[in-house]
């Protein structure tokens, strides 16, 4: 947002904190609408489809035809049963379902660890508070648990956090920025808006997370 003409002042009606322990959270998650949510075939269907393209060779038939959505169902129902965030006991134990799975199909597989440097939040909190700091809205940052559902009550459940951000706690006027596309933040320039020294808030989706923080940026 450097480089960006300042715009008429004006005091900021609501500001946002962001605090943490070790993480630092930018951004809003919302929920897309699912009539947006692209629908994927498996097997033969997907062949088809295909085919409309350019035709597929009999190796590409035969490899497409042996999984099915009922098996690739079944597969995903079990992988998230449990919370198998990286690095956690979780994520070692759907490893474990992906390499035995792999090798019940006639091909060899192992699992090859690797030593990484992982980050988890220890707290993490998003207040909307008014010019003389009291807060107007607590942000539960996690989805409702619902009655039917027992992977929703889990402590790992939409554990909101910037992986690798350092910890502080930040107070700032908000500015919105939509999907966070660069068009966006140029509608927001040349409306006279800038976003240096703001909280930027987001729509998810549409581009990916990494990039909307560096199109703030």
């Amino acid at each position: 947002a450097k480089g960006y003409p300042p715009r008429e002042p004006r005091e900021p009606e609501t500001e946002m904190i962001l605090s943490s322990a070790s993480i630092l959270l930018l951004g809003q998650t919302c929920v897309t609408d699912i009539r947006e949510t692209p629908t994927f075939t498996i097997g033969q269907p997907s062949v088809a489809r295909m085919s409309r393209q350019s035709p597929a060779s009999p190796a590409e038939k035969a490899f497409l035809a042996v999984p099915s959505a009922e098996s690739a169902r079944a597969s995903l129902k079990h992988i998230t049963s449990r919370p198998h965030v990286a690095g956690t006991p979780g994520d070692h134990a759907m490893a474990e379902f992906v390499r035995d799975s792999i090798r019940a199909a006639g091909i060899p597989a192992e699992i090859d660890p690797h030593r990484v440097l992982l980050s988890y939040p220890l707290n993490r909190s998003l207040d909307l508070v008014d010019e003389e700091g009291k807060v107007l809205l607590r942000a539960p940052l996690s989805e409702d648990i619902l009655p039917d559902d027992p992977t929703s009550d889990t402590w790992w459940r939409n554990h909101t956090f910037n992986a690798y951000s350092p910890s502080g706690e930040v107070t700032a006027p908000v500015v919105y920025a939509n999907y966070g596309f660069p068009e966006d933040f140029d509608a927001l320039q040349a409306s006279g808006v800038s976003v240096e020294g703001a909280i930027v808030l987001m729509r998810y989706g549409k581009c990916f997370r990494g990039l909307k923080a560096r199109n703030a940026e």
